[in-house]
């Protein structure tokens, strides 16, 4: 069994905050890393790719039900050489 330390309320609060002082700098380079996740360049598809959707056979416009454009952006890896499935390893992509 672990015990833990006991500690005075002082001791519990400096503790605290160095904790606190760590999130924090943790939630920033987060916020940093996804802010250039988004900043990725977009890749234009010229190729039509068919998916077995919902209702069989279907094109992204088909599983969007129409309401995809060519100023939407899929993070799904389409496009890339050594795309199998989609996922979120892949270049941002401009469709349309």
């Amino acid at each position: 069994m672990t015990t833990h330390k006991i500690a005075s309320q002082n001791e519990w609060l400096a503790a605290r905050r160095t904790l606190l002082a760590r999130e924090k700098a943790l939630t920033r380079a987060r916020d940093e890393l996804s802010a250039a996740r988004r900043e990725l360049p977009w890749v234009r598809l010229e190729k039509g790719y068919v998916f077995d959707g919902p209702r069989g056979r279907e094109t992204l416009g088909d599983l969007f039900e129409g309401h995809i454009n060519t100023t939407a952006l899929g993070h799904s890896g389409i496009g890339h050489p050594d795309f199998r499935s989609a996922s979120l390893h892949g270049p941002s992509h401009r469709l349309g």
